[in-house]
Protein backbone atom coordinates (compact mmCIF):
# COMPACT_ATOMS: atom_id res chain seq x y z
CA UNK A 1 0.00 0.00 0.00
CA UNK A 2 1.29 3.53 -1.07
CA UNK A 3 1.04 7.22 -0.92
CA UNK A 4 -1.67 7.00 2.18
CA UNK A 5 -1.44 9.21 4.75
CA UNK A 6 -3.38 11.35 7.45
CA UNK A 7 -1.67 14.80 9.14
CA UNK A 8 -3.64 16.09 12.48
CA UNK A 9 -3.35 18.25 15.12
CA UNK A 10 -5.26 16.89 16.86
CA UNK A 11 -4.47 12.93 18.31
CA UNK A 12 -4.56 9.91 16.02
CA UNK A 13 -5.54 7.39 18.72
CA UNK A 14 -5.68 4.16 16.20
CA UNK A 15 -4.63 3.65 12.62
CA UNK A 16 -6.17 0.68 10.43
CA UNK A 17 -5.40 -0.82 7.85
CA UNK A 18 -7.76 -1.82 5.37
CA UNK A 19 -5.78 -4.58 3.12
CA UNK A 20 -7.09 -5.07 -0.48
CA UNK A 21 -6.16 -7.70 -3.04
CA UNK A 22 -3.83 -6.04 -4.89
CA UNK A 23 -0.41 -4.46 -4.51
CA UNK A 24 -0.47 -1.20 -4.18
CA UNK A 25 -4.57 0.05 -3.24
CA UNK A 26 -5.53 0.19 0.30
CA UNK A 27 -7.39 1.54 2.81
CA UNK A 28 -6.02 3.25 6.78
CA UNK A 29 -9.26 4.06 8.83
CA UNK A 30 -7.83 6.63 11.66
CA UNK A 31 -9.48 7.20 14.94
CA UNK A 32 -9.08 10.60 15.61
CA UNK A 33 -9.72 12.63 19.11
CA UNK A 34 -10.84 16.19 18.32
CA UNK A 35 -11.06 18.15 22.07
CA UNK A 36 -12.99 14.28 23.42
CA UNK A 37 -14.77 13.55 20.95
CA UNK A 38 -13.79 10.46 18.43
CA UNK A 39 -13.94 11.17 14.82
CA UNK A 40 -13.22 8.24 12.40
CA UNK A 41 -11.49 9.23 9.30
CA UNK A 42 -10.71 6.90 6.29
CA UNK A 43 -8.27 7.57 3.35
CA UNK A 44 -8.75 5.53 0.23
CA UNK A 45 -6.98 4.44 -2.88
CA UNK A 46 -9.36 1.95 -4.58
CA UNK A 47 -8.31 0.01 -7.60
CA UNK A 48 -7.08 1.64 -10.97
CA UNK A 49 -8.40 1.18 -14.00
CA UNK A 50 -5.24 -0.01 -14.86
CA UNK A 51 -5.31 1.66 -18.32
CA UNK A 52 -1.85 1.61 -19.91
CA UNK A 53 -0.15 4.05 -21.94
CA UNK A 54 -0.74 2.11 -24.90
CA UNK A 55 -4.53 1.89 -24.28
CA UNK A 56 -4.85 5.99 -23.74
CA UNK A 57 -2.45 7.08 -26.88
CA UNK A 58 -5.08 4.23 -29.23
CA UNK A 59 -7.98 6.26 -27.40
CA UNK A 60 -6.62 9.30 -28.57
CA UNK A 61 -5.60 8.55 -31.88
CA UNK A 62 -9.11 7.13 -32.19
CA UNK A 63 -10.04 10.72 -31.18
CA UNK A 64 -7.81 12.09 -33.48
CA UNK A 65 -8.61 10.21 -36.66
CA UNK A 66 -12.14 7.86 -36.04
CA UNK A 67 -13.23 4.97 -37.95
CA UNK A 68 -15.36 1.95 -37.16
CA UNK A 69 -11.81 -0.08 -36.86
CA UNK A 70 -10.10 1.61 -34.54
CA UNK A 71 -13.78 1.67 -32.52
CA UNK A 72 -14.26 -2.00 -31.91
CA UNK A 73 -10.60 -2.09 -30.90
CA UNK A 74 -10.83 0.99 -28.24
CA UNK A 75 -14.30 -0.33 -26.65
CA UNK A 76 -13.33 -3.69 -26.75
CA UNK A 77 -9.62 -3.24 -24.85
CA UNK A 78 -11.22 -0.67 -22.69
CA UNK A 79 -13.98 -2.36 -21.74
CA UNK A 80 -12.40 -5.11 -20.22
CA UNK A 81 -9.98 -3.22 -18.40
CA UNK A 82 -12.89 -1.07 -16.73
CA UNK A 83 -14.96 -3.83 -16.15
CA UNK A 84 -11.95 -5.90 -14.04
CA UNK A 85 -11.59 -2.84 -12.20
CA UNK A 86 -15.44 -2.04 -11.29
CA UNK A 87 -15.93 -5.27 -10.39
CA UNK A 88 -12.92 -5.22 -7.75
CA UNK A 89 -13.50 -1.83 -6.17
CA UNK A 90 -17.01 -3.14 -5.32
CA UNK A 91 -15.58 -5.56 -3.03
CA UNK A 92 -12.96 -3.02 -1.41
CA UNK A 93 -16.20 -0.27 -0.79
CA UNK A 94 -17.11 -2.92 1.03
CA UNK A 95 -14.45 -4.11 3.31
CA UNK A 96 -13.75 -0.62 3.76
CA UNK A 97 -17.61 0.38 4.72
CA UNK A 98 -17.49 -2.97 7.26
CA UNK A 99 -14.71 -2.03 8.91
CA UNK A 100 -16.06 1.63 9.35
CA UNK A 101 -19.11 -0.04 10.84
CA UNK A 102 -17.54 -1.21 13.94
CA UNK A 103 -16.33 2.43 14.96
CA UNK A 104 -18.66 3.94 17.41
CA UNK A 105 -17.14 7.46 17.12
CA UNK A 106 -19.04 10.93 16.93
CA UNK A 107 -18.80 11.43 12.90
CA UNK A 108 -17.35 9.82 9.96
CA UNK A 109 -14.86 11.36 6.89
CA UNK A 110 -13.59 9.02 4.13
CA UNK A 111 -11.94 10.77 1.56
CA UNK A 112 -9.34 9.76 -1.40
CA UNK A 113 -9.14 8.30 -4.73
CA UNK A 114 -12.03 6.43 -5.68
CA UNK A 115 -10.70 5.82 -9.17
CA UNK A 116 -14.82 5.84 -10.23
CA UNK A 117 -17.31 8.38 -11.36
CA UNK A 118 -20.06 9.77 -9.27
CA UNK A 119 -22.33 7.68 -11.24
CA UNK A 120 -20.41 4.41 -10.12
CA UNK A 121 -22.13 1.61 -8.00
CA UNK A 122 -18.56 1.83 -5.75
CA UNK A 123 -19.14 5.17 -5.21
CA UNK A 124 -22.82 5.33 -5.05
CA UNK A 125 -22.15 2.33 -2.04
CA UNK A 126 -19.13 4.16 -0.30
CA UNK A 127 -21.43 7.29 0.04
CA UNK A 128 -24.67 5.99 1.44
CA UNK A 129 -25.39 7.30 4.57
CA UNK A 130 -22.28 10.02 3.40
CA UNK A 131 -22.50 13.65 2.12
CA UNK A 132 -20.60 14.56 -0.62
CA UNK A 133 -18.28 17.89 -0.03
CA UNK A 134 -17.85 18.75 -3.76
CA UNK A 135 -21.19 17.90 -4.44
CA UNK A 136 -23.00 20.03 -1.76
CA UNK A 137 -20.53 23.21 -2.27
CA UNK A 138 -18.40 22.69 -5.09
CA UNK A 139 -19.09 24.23 -8.76
CA UNK A 140 -18.34 22.73 -11.68
CA UNK A 141 -17.72 19.85 -13.00
CA UNK A 142 -15.01 19.36 -10.19
CA UNK A 143 -12.86 17.46 -12.52
CA UNK A 144 -9.44 15.70 -10.63
CA UNK A 145 -8.22 13.39 -12.92
CA UNK A 146 -6.78 14.87 -16.09
CA UNK A 147 -4.67 12.96 -18.51
CA UNK A 148 -4.54 12.38 -22.09
CA UNK A 149 -8.13 13.23 -22.78
CA UNK A 150 -9.45 11.03 -19.61
CA UNK A 151 -10.85 14.11 -17.93
CA UNK A 152 -12.76 12.74 -14.74
CA UNK A 153 -14.04 13.02 -11.36
CA UNK A 154 -12.55 10.38 -9.47
CA UNK A 155 -11.80 12.11 -5.83
CA UNK A 156 -13.74 12.56 -2.75
CA UNK A 157 -14.11 14.14 0.49
CA UNK A 158 -17.29 12.42 1.75
CA UNK A 159 -18.68 13.15 5.38
CA UNK A 160 -21.43 12.19 8.12
CA UNK A 161 -24.38 14.46 8.07
CA UNK A 162 -23.30 15.89 11.48
CA UNK A 163 -20.52 17.95 9.90
CA UNK A 164 -20.65 20.33 7.56
CA UNK A 165 -18.78 21.54 4.61
CA UNK A 166 -18.70 24.51 2.98
CA UNK A 167 -15.87 26.11 0.27
CA UNK A 168 -15.20 22.79 -1.00
CA UNK A 169 -12.85 23.40 -4.89
CA UNK A 170 -9.88 21.74 -6.63
CA UNK A 171 -7.07 22.94 -7.00
CA UNK A 172 -5.77 23.12 -10.31
CA UNK A 173 -1.68 22.33 -9.99
CA UNK A 174 -0.26 19.98 -11.88
CA UNK A 175 2.07 17.78 -9.29
CA UNK A 176 0.29 14.83 -10.55
CA UNK A 177 -2.33 13.07 -12.88
CA UNK A 178 -5.00 14.44 -9.86
CA UNK A 179 -5.35 17.52 -8.96
CA UNK A 180 -6.14 17.96 -4.88
CA UNK A 181 -9.65 18.56 -3.50
CA UNK A 182 -10.08 20.49 -0.51
CA UNK A 183 -12.70 21.50 1.22
CA UNK A 184 -13.27 23.22 4.98
CA UNK A 185 -15.34 21.16 7.21
CA UNK A 186 -16.67 22.12 10.34
CA UNK A 187 -17.57 20.22 13.21
CA UNK A 188 -20.60 19.97 15.78
CA UNK A 189 -17.96 19.53 18.80
CA UNK A 190 -19.82 19.82 22.20
CA UNK A 191 -18.36 20.37 25.02
CA UNK A 192 -17.00 17.49 27.77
Amino acid sequence: MYGLACFSKFPIENAHEVHFESSFNGAVVYTIDIEGQKYTVANVHLESNSIRAEDKKLYSDFLQNSDSVKLEEVTTNIRSRLGAAYRQRVGQVQKVKNYIATQKTKGTIVCGDFNDTPISYAYSQMKKGLEDAYASTGFGPGITYHEDFFLFRIDYILHSKDIKAYRTKVDKVTYSDHYPLRSHLQLNIQAP
